[in-house]
């Protein structure tokens, strides 16, 4: 007979590659999460048993202990065809084309900007907060700044509001922003960092100030952390989208700064509704003279959501992937932040379904270790 101790260790240990098997599933990417979550709970104490069971005095095993070693197996088995069932409804769709919920909020926000607020020392009950699109910009972009001003705003009109990059030993750009909405509780002023003000900073972490000006009070200095990038590659277009055998196939077109190794990811919405369907994670190589690569979304992710289109591509992500250890990522951009795509009937598309054989192993062995007696 098995001993609990060790046979509960090889389970939990089996179920976190059990997820670490569906995360590379989901996505190569290391910031991309999983909608499914497991728990393994207990409120008995584990106790070893040997293989002729005997408890840990070594005497033989009592009834109580006997129906606990029962439990833990059934349960570990249970948590284990969880883990199973879990993998093999994803591995039903491509790395390459995932379906997207409206709850993959890191899917949904690429190079995410966290909103910090501030409080003001001017005044009570004060607080600003400077907010951006993306933590992540290319140098060659235009950059889209608010900046949110919240409390007790009846009788402390904000006067003048405006942001700019501090750049040591160059002329500093300030760009004034315009009231773009006002409550009693809540001011918003919004506006453009053009791209010419970005030429003089550095690569890397800089800061964004805001400097804010009041009726009634001394003025007040907020700010934030945002990277900027040198831009490798841009994707200027999209052609003609086109069906082959189970694949909606969609050509992108890149203005190409320079060759390499490059990742696309995107997400396809239905375009009448909005409605998320799916990721879209696209990995090729571009040179000087082949600047253009296909992305696939595969029918059984559009099927699954029901959609047959026109969709509109959104929330690209462009990055160029190092070649060599110790190579930094590259970044690049879009042309446009969103993308119309033609679609067709679905029952234009082949019934071919989408198989790994690497993955049907993996499962394989995860139905396996979940039936073992």
């Amino acid at each position: 007979m098995k001993n609990i101790f060790w046979l509960s260790i090889s389970a939990i240990t089996l179920t976190w590659l059990g997820l670490g098997l569906l995360q590379d599933s989901l996505t190569d990417d290391a910031h991309q999460g999983s909608n499914t979550s497991f728990n393994l709970k207990s409120n008995n104490q584990i106790l070893p048993l040997s293989d002729q069971t005997l408890n840990k005095q070594g005497q033989p095993a009592t009834q109580a202990e006997e129906a606990q070693r029962v439990w833990v197996e059934n349960a570990i088995s249970q948590q284990l065809a969880e883990v199973a069932s879990a993998y093999e409804e994803n591995i039903r769709f491509p790395n390459y084309s995932k379906p997207l919920r409206s709850n993959d909020w890191n899917l949904l926000n690429p190079r995410p900007f966290i909103v910090k607020e501030a409080p003001l020392d001017v005044a009570d009950n004060l607080s600003a907060a400077i907010i951006l699109d993306q933590y992540i910009i290319t140098r060659e972009q235009d950059v889209p700044v608010k900046v949110k001003i919240s409390g007790d705003l009846k009788n402390d009109a904000v006067q003048q509001v405006s942001v700019q990059i501090p750049t040591e030993g160059f002329l500093q750009h300030i760009q004034l922003l315009t009231l773009s909405s006002q409550t009693n509780n809540e001011v918003i002023y919004s506006g453009i960092l053009p791209a010419s003000s970005l030429t003089s900073a550095t690569p890397g972490e800089q800061r964004v100030l805001a400097d804010i000006r009041f009726n009634h009070y001394q003025p007040a200095k907020i700010s934030t952390v945002v990277k900027l990038a040198d831009n490798a590659i841009t994707l200027s277009h999209l052609g003609e989208s086109y069906i082959d055998g189970a694949h909606l196939m969609i050509p992108a077109h890149f203005d190409n700064h320079s060759s390499g190794n490059y990742r696309l990811q995107a997400n396809l919405f239905d375009l009448s509704s909005m409605q998320p369907i799916s990721h879209l994670n696209s990995q090729f190589k571009l040179t000087e003279s082949d600047n253009e690569t296909v992305l696939k979304v595969h029918a059984v992710t559009l099927r699954a959501q029901g959609f047959s289109g026109p969709y509109l591509l959104s929330d690209i992500n462009l990055t160029q992937t190092p070649v060599r250890p110790g190579d930094q990522n590259g970044y690049g951009s879009s042309a446009m932040p969103n993308y119309e795509v033609r679609g067709y009937d679905l029952s234009h598309y082949s019934d071919d379904i989408y198989v790994n054989e690497d993955n049907i192993k993996r499962l394989e062995f995860l139905n396996k270790m979940a039936t073992s007696p």
